[in-house]
């Protein structure tokens, strides 16, 4: 979207939608230093009877943009699922589709790597006591449970070896290869930006609290799973590593 002169990074996100708080950027909300909070307990404020309703989706959606910010926007670093929500909310609004649609638009079409929202087979992660069942083959998540497992900060599925295509159809745009649907340019921009923490623009750099270790390249990027998966990128060795 960004290619397509559809987002502007660093325009208030609050002049697409007016309910976000002042001084938000989308570059606030891929770097995590938004001001907002990490996380709500939106199955406590919304009800579980609902999960997966367009309603119920929606009232997470708001009531993650209407959240009072913790800080001044730039200003700290706070990984936070309230910013990818309200990332979610702007990238729907803006590209007129569901996120799993526009998923399927920019990145699955043109990569053709086979991640997905919901996975039948994939490996069980808990015996949750507020679904009452063993979580399998749908999100842990249960803010994304609620979103009917489709969002932008949980949800998606694959084998380690489509992670590791994901990674590596951005890595070969990253060296110049045009012809993957991306810029080379706004790749490298995406994954070489700095803040005030350890992430640049969606990925995360190596920290001493990075799932990468301390003899991973320092200019690599990565990111980890919330269930134990986590891939890295080290762009000038030409490597991915991805692992479950």
């Amino acid at each position: 979207m960004v290619d397509l002169g559809a987002l502007d990074l660093d325009a208030p996100v609050a002049s697409v939608l007016p309910d976000v708080a002042t001084g938000v950027t989308a570059r606030n909300l891929l770097s995590h230093t938004s001001g907002m909070a990490a996380w709500l307990p939106m199955a406590e404020q919304v009800g579980v009877k609902g999960a997966g309703m367009p309603s119920t989706r929606s009232e997470v959606l708001r009531l993650a943009r209407t959240a009072p910010l913790q800080s001044k926007p730039g200003e700290k670093y706070v990984y936070s699922d309230l910013g990818f929500l309200t990332l979610c909310s702007l990238l729907e609004t803006i590209g007129d589709g569901r996120i799993d649609a526009l998923y399927e638009r920019y990145v699955r079409g043109p990569s053709g790597v086979d991640l997905r929202f919901g996975w039948p087979d994939a490996a069980a992660t808990e015996q949750c006591p507020v679904r009452g069942a063993l979580v399998r083959g749908e999100v842990h998540d249960l803010n994304a449970w609620l979103m009917g497992g489709v969002s932008s900060h949980a949800g998606l599925f694959g084998t380690a070896e489509n992670v590791a295509a994901a990674a590596a159809w951005q890595l070969r745009a990253w060296y110049g290869d045009a012809s993957e649907g991306l810029s080379p340019d706004t790749v490298r921009h995406f994954w070489g930006h700095s803040s005030v923490g350890s992430h640049h623009l969606g990925w995360d750099g190596v920290s001493e609290k990075s799932s990468a270790g301390s003899l991973w390249p320092a200019d690599g990027v990565g990111h980890l799973g919330f269930t134990g998966c986590s891939v890295w990128i080290a762009p000038r060795q030409d490597v991915v590593v991805a692992w479950t």
